[in-house]
């Protein structure tokens, strides 16, 4: 029975140590990206319509609302990073924190696109 009981509670040890270590870790998820979409959306742009798409928090907060869902709030986006072709934006919501990666993949003054989303807790 002792030698059960010492087996049992350490494999529930090890799992809580593996679930936490799991919790820490980020999951980075690589977005397809259509390039020929890209451009005829950067042609709209161009023309006026969806102006957000210059906006990399707009870009950002879109793309983890359309991946994720409804449980993410504007204000909880914030800028990072930019440099002319890349930037990095983090969304928070009440359980998860997402980094978004972007690029101006059609030119160096165009449209941003999420091309990855890293998963944090």
């Amino acid at each position: 029975f002792l030698i059960a009981f010492l087996l049992i509670n350490c494999s529930r040890s090890a799992n809580s140590i593996d679930k936490k270590e799991h919790l820490n870790k980020r999951e980075k998820i690589e977005l397809k990206v259509d390039l020929e979409k890209e451009k005829k959306i950067q042609t709209e742009v161009d023309k006026g319509h969806q102006p957000w798409r210059l906006e990399p928090i707009d870009v950002a907060y879109a793309s983890v609302r359309s991946e994720f869902g409804d449980n993410i709030n504007y204000e909880g986006c914030s800028l990072l990073q930019q440099s002319d072709n890349e930037a990095i934006v983090r969304c928070k919501s009440s359980t998860r924190n997402y980094l978004i990666h972007l690029k101006r993949l059609v030119r160096p003054d165009g449209i941003w696109t999420a091309v990855s989303i890293e998963i944090g807790r």
